[in-house]
């Protein structure tokens, strides 16, 4: 990419997707999506998102083993200013259903596993969509993938370096998890460090286990690697 700074997400994917179209981003499991190909779904998993309502400002939660789907949700909401809430992947119960309301989560987007843990609690009067990835959806929820073949949104929704990307809970080692609210430059202002250090480099592939939920993942790994013209797996 070029010298100049993006405040938020989605200018880093239009930027390098413009640069590196078919190159393939991310691997998971057997699944692959290229920089083009992110943006694009993002685009219009953007458009249903929208089409619900939701609005700047609004919380998504995701509860999904590593996927793809959950880094399409990233960019998504960063592209209407809507909030990315990741959860640990293994909340059950109350603790699950304490992060979805306390973060005010307004939709979430879950796999099998995580469509089994929130049918099974309460759920918060703020949560009015569900959103389901790689399962049979039953009355009143949601399919991903249809809503990820919505007409694209493209207005370039106008944000700063300062704006909320995502809330992120600590562990609760010492007491009730907090909910951390990370803005966009978070994500945005990383790159020069890990690049000046030659921690990544165009055209590297990074192998990771690490879990996407996780900010070690989203802020150390993913982004540097879309900054740098990497690909991640």
């Amino acid at each position: 990419m070029t010298a100049d700074r993006p405040t938020s997400l989605f200018q880093v994917l239009d930027a390098q997707a413009d640069a590196l179209g078919d190159r393939i981003f991310l691997n998971v499991d057997q699944d692959a999506i290229s920089y083009a190909g992110l943006r694009e779904r993002s685009e219009r998993f953007a458009g249903g998102l929208q089409q619900l309502g939701l609005d700047r400002g609004d919380r998504v939660a995701v509860l999904t083993e590593n996927s793809i789907e959950l880094v399409i949700t990233l960019f998504a909401c960063a592209r209407l200013g809507l909030v990315l809430v990741p959860l640990n992947m293994y909340l059950r119960g109350e603790f699950l259903r304490f992060q979805l309301a306390k973060s005010g989560a307004a939709a979430a987007v879950v796999d099998a596993p995580g469509l089994e843990a929130v049918r099974a609690i309460e759920r918060p009067p703020s949560l009015r969509h569900l959103i389901v990835t790689s399962v049979a959806a039953a009355a009143g929820e949601l399919v991903f993938d249809a809503l990820a073949q919505t007409p694209p949104v493209t207005d370039r929704v106008a944000l700063s370096s300062s704006d909320p990307a995502a809330i992120m809970f600590t562990s609760g080692t010492t007491g009730i998890p907090k909910g951390c609210v990370l803005p966009h430059g978070v994500f945005t202002r990383w790159h020069p460090v890990h690049h000046e250090a030659g921690y990544i480099l165009p055209g590297d592939v990074m192998i990771t286990p690490s879990p996407m939920f996780h900010q070690g993942f989203l802020g150390a790994m993913l982004t540097p690697a879309l900054w740098s013209g990497a690909s991640v797996m």
